[in-house]
This record gives structure tokens, sequence and C-alpha cells, in this order.
């Protein structure tokens, strides 16, 4: 009589055992009452009750099988002896592990790494050896070493945070967990943004080109830096040359500056080199200005001659050698041997030249006293030129009040152009009989308005010279 083969019993894994290894060995025991009885096993495998099925027919009591991850498998075993005797053992059930996502170290930026953009994306690589689970990124980022969480639940190898600032060392790292809530957390990586040059300067104060500009001009420019936090310094550079420009001024952190002694008319080159407090540098372009030609002023002539019965001479001013701009300048008469408000009228005033006028003229009042004297002068001055203008050589002139040619000399009495006894005689002839008062002018040679001894005195003093 043949008896079938006693039941199976498990011995790995246990019944309803959990976090099972994915490559495992099913073992089990079972004996046969008939010693000489070989027993073959029918291995029944599934992931549900209603779905064991046979994986392999063997002989011996061990199977190695390769799980997938996280699941509930179900499995039997059928003894047969060769005698066809059967027997099956219950259905056991164990659950396999869930692994756990790894995160590379292969990330962007690298870490430690130096001179990062500002406007990145964080990225990384993370590997789940349980390829239908589905991974979560909570991410953590900041200026500290602890950085806080700033993401949780990205579903991306990817974030965005934002433009960062400039010459900052940043820290972050990522918590990847899978649908089971496994976990794996990378390590800190950290690294340094890149720091940005000044800008480069602009918008200039004269603009390039610029042409007139006034003598007591200052330059101005716009700089600064995109890294907010940054000071930035300016060198300024200037000279009659493009090729041979010389530092002014190093270090100076206002964006102007007043260059000293400009001549006119002359073009002059000028740039700005800005540096950060990180010793990084920015040229600007080459600028270019040329000064007003306001001129010289001078008069027209260095002497200046007028008959005294002219009643006035009108005194031109010129403007040479440039004629750009509103300028003005002071003149003023000034006695010398006339006499002011006798030979002539004193004037002073300010003249003022529009732009592009070259010419201006004010007018000297001269006084005729209808008497016989010889010439007499006044000088007459220019000074206190305005914005920009220069005064010329002939800044100073002469003003020569000529006698009027149809004078009668003084003590010319008896009308023969010339001075004489004969005079001398008559005015004698006179004032022996009397005095004469409202004499001819030409015969009151003091001035008093009669004509007397003084008279016949002067006559003698002409006589003997």
């Amino acid at each position: 009589m043949n008896h079938a083969p006693n039941q199976p019993e498990s011995t790995f894994p246990e019944d309803t055992a959990s976090d099972v290894q994915l490559n495992i060995v099913l073992s089990w025991t079972c004996d046969d009452p008939d010693p000489d009885d070989p027993i073959h096993y029918d291995v029944l495998l599934g992931t549900a009750l209603d779905d064991l099925h046979t994986i392999v027919q063997t002989s011996d009591s061990r199977l190695e099988v390769t799980l997938n991850a996280n699941t509930r498998y179900y499995w039997q075993i059928l003894a047969h002896d060769s005698h066809e005797g059967e027997q099956i053992s219950p259905v056991w059930s164990f659950t396999t592990l869930n692994r756990s996502p790894e995160i590379s170290e292969t990330v962007f930026p690298a870490n430690n790494q130096e001179n990062t953009n500002l406007d990145i994306y964080l990225s990384w690589e993370c590997f789940d050896p349980d390829p239908a689970d589905s991974l979560l990124y909570d991410i953590y980022f900041g200026t500290t070493a602890q950085p806080a969480v700033v993401r949780v639940d990205l579903t991306q190898t990817s974030y965005d945070p934002g433009l960062l600032m400039p010459n900052t060392k940043y820290y972050w790292k990522i918590h990847a967990k899978d649908s089971h809530d496994a976990i794996d957390v990378s390590p800190v990586f950290q690294f340094t943004t890149l720091n940005r040059s000044p800008n480069e300067a602009s918008s200039p104060n004269p603009e390039h080109d610029a042409i007139r500009i006034l003598l007591k001009t200052h330059l101005s420019w716009t700089g600064g830096d995109l890294d907010i936090n940054d000071s930035v310094v300016y060198d300024i550079y200037f000279g009659k040359t493009q090729s041979e420009l010389a530092l002014l001024s190093s270090g100076q952190s206002m964006t102007e500056f007043y260059p000293e002694n400009l001549q006119t008319n002359t073009s002059y080159y000028w740039q700005i080199i800005s540096r950060d407090n990180h010793a990084s540098e920015t040229k600007g372009p080459i600028w270019k200005f040329k000064t007003i030609a306001p001129g010289f002023l001078s008069f027209e002539s260095k002497q200046i001659d007028v008959f005294e019965n002219q009643g006035s001479i009108t005194i031109h001013v010129i403007r040479n050698n440039g004629n750009e701009g509103e300028i003005a300048v002071d003149f003023e008469t000034i006695q010398d041997t006339a006499m002011p408000l006798i030979d002539y009228t004193p004037a002073s005033g300010t003249l003022i030249f529009a732009d592009g006028e070259q010419i201006k003229s004010f007018v000297v009042n001269i006084k005729d006293d209808y008497r016989f004297e010889t010439n007499e002068t006044l000088n007459l001055l220019l000074k206190n030129p305005t914005d920009q203008a220069s005064l010329g050589f002939l800044n100073q002139a002469v003003l020569t009040i000529m006698n009027d040619p149809s004078d009668i000399k003084a003590g010319d009495i008896d009308g023969n152009n010339d001075v004489n006894l004969s005079d001398a005689i008559l005015i004698l002839k006179i004032l022996s009989e009397f005095s004469v008062e409202n004499p001819r002018q030409h015969a009151d040679t003091n001035g008093d308005d009669r004509l007397d001894f003084y008279e016949v005195l002067y006559i003698f003093k002409l006589l003997m010279q």
C-alpha cells in the first residue's frame, strides 16, 4: 500500500513575514511515510489568493526566486510521490520590502562650484530600484549651512530658486521619498555665485562730441553695479588727445568731476573706469567734447582821435577768434589830460554780445570850449569779461581830443593868427580907456569873462617862450 507524502511545512519565509528581500530562497520541509518513495514538488506562487500558479516543478525543497518590491505574495507547495500520492500545503504569504530611492551626488551646480551664474536651476539625479515607485522631492535651500525647506512634494528633478544674489554662498539638499514613504536624504551641497563687474559708465555730461561747452563745466556720468550690495569707485582719465589720457582722480565714489583750467576752443577726451569692492573693473568708452569759443574782446584801435567840435565819437569793441555764446564786458573812460565834464562826458557801462555777435559800440560825448588849446587825452578801458570771454591785446586805448582847427589862438587880439607884441599893445590901448567885460573869447586868455591886465601878462609870457 502506498502512502501519500506528509503535508509540506514552510521554513522560509515565515508565514505573513514582511520586509522580505527581493532575492530569496523559498524553502520547506516534507517527508513521505514510505521512505523509499521520492518526492516531487509543484511550487505555486502568485500575488493573489485566486492567482496561484505553478512556477516550477522540482525535487528540491529549496527554490531561488526574484520578487518585486513591496508586494504581498502567496505561495503553496504540492508534494507528490512516484505512485501519484499527493499532499498540498496550506497557503502561506509574505510581503517583500520597499527599497529606498537613491539620490546621486551628480548635481548642478556641482558641489563647491565657484562663479555660478545668478539665474540657474538646481538639478539632481535620483534612482529608485523599484521601477513602479513614484518619487517626490522636498527642497532645502538658503544661505546658511542648515538650509530651510523651500518646496515640498516636487515631482521633477529640478528647481528654480529665482534670481540669486551675487557673490554669495548657497547651501542646498534634497529629500527624496517614494510612494511607500521610503526616504533618501542627500548631503548638503554648496556653491558660490559670481561677482558681476560694475556697470559700464554711460550717459555722459557733456554728451559725446558735444561742442560749445563752457569752461566751468563739470563731468558727470551714470555708473553703479547690478550687484546692489557692491560699492563702486571711479577713476577719471582726461586729456587733449585720445591716446594720452592722464589720471585726474582715482577711487572717487561720486559720479561727477570738475576739471580745472580748461582752455577755450579746445577738444578734450575723457574716460571712466569703474571698480567694485571685489576689484572687478569695467572700462567705459572714451568720450569727447569741445569747449566754447567765446572770443577775445579788444578795441578797434589803440589810438583814437576826435576833434572837439565833433560832439561825440563812437567807440567800437571787436570780438575776435570766436563768437560762441552770449558774453559781456565792462567799459569806462579814465581821466588823463582831458578833464571830465569840461572836455568830455565820462562814460561807463556794460556791452552785451549776443551769440554770434562780433561788434558792439559805445559813445563818448566831447565838449567844445571854442578856445584854442593843445591836444588832450583820456584813456579807454575794457574789464570784467564774462562767460569765458577774454580780453584781447587791445583792451586799453587812448582817445585824443584834438583842437578845433577853426579856433583862434588865445591872445590873438588882432586876428592875424599869431600872438605878438601888437596884441599886447591893442589890449593896453583898450585898457587905457576902461576894462572890457564880455570880451571875445579868443581875447579872454584867462577865462574870467573880462579883458584886463592879466591878458597882457599872458601875451608877454607867450612872447618870452
